[in-house]
């Protein structure tokens, strides 16, 4: 099961880009479990990962590799790993979850804000 604490670890565990694309475990996305629910390929000119079963106007439909932070398999999901979102790929439906990073306040905002008192 997905938890808070579990997304809390990923980010963590992947809070640096990998040295290159080549590094990422890419072969994870074309296990027989999830190809049998969902439509994904490499795109080699783009260099890119396109998850066709999101609409065409989706922002998460075309995910270039220098982009990606990691691929985590788990027990149902898989997870793309990037630097303020997670793409969850489920193995036993066509369901896809994401989950975005809240935005973290700049140095300014913090400093403006202590300066407020708040």
């Amino acid at each position: 099961m997905i938890t808070r604490s579990v997304i809390h670890e990923i980010y963590r565990q992947c809070s640096k880009r990998p040295g290159c694309a080549d590094d990422i475990d890419v072969a994870l996305l074309f296990d027989p479990n999830i190809s049998a629910y969902h439509s994904i390929y490499i795109d080699n000119s783009a260099r890119a990962i396109v998850i066709a079963d999101m609409g065409a106007e989706s922002m998460m439909r075309s995910i270039p590799l220098d982009h990606v932070f990691g691929i985590i398999p788990f027990e149902r999901w898989v997870a793309i790993v990037l630097r303020s979102a997670i793409l969850f790929i489920d193995k036993t439906s066509p369901q896809l979850s994401m989950h975005l990073a809240p935005e973290r306040p700049g140095l300014w905002q913090r400093l403006a804000r202590r300066i407020r008192g708040r």
